[in-house]
């Protein structure tokens, strides 16, 4: 399977966590930020309905390492909508919010 097998096999299945999952990893492993921010907004979006806490946390890393705030405080946040309570985020939505609150000073 080449490298475009993912995005190939996800135009054949959008609803497919798993190959959103593998396009976010290639993006971040390429440093393709516009394309990390696309998928992951993809990707934050989907989880609305019924959340999955490792897919969201999973965004909320691969977004944080590339300095995507806004996008890992949304994909931070997801989980608690749904009436999650995930004491480990609430440390990670404070730092988040305040290096938003830093940077748009």
């Amino acid at each position: 399977m080449t490298a475009n097998a993912p995005a190939f096999l996800w135009a054949k299945d959008p609803g497919s966590a798993p190959l959103m999952e593998q396009l976010l990893k290639m993006a971040q492993a390429a440093e393709q930020i516009d394309v990390v921010r696309w998928i992951a907004e993809i990707i934050i979006e989907s989880q609305q309905e019924k959340p999955n806490k490792r897919l969201c946390l999973l965004v909320t890393d691969v977004t944080e390492s590339l300095e995507l705030y806004d996008l890992a405080v949304k994909a931070c946040m997801t989980p608690l909508q749904d009436g999650m309570v995930l004491q480990s985020l609430t440390g990670l939505i404070e730092m988040l919010h305040a290096f938003l609150a830093f940077l748009y000073k």
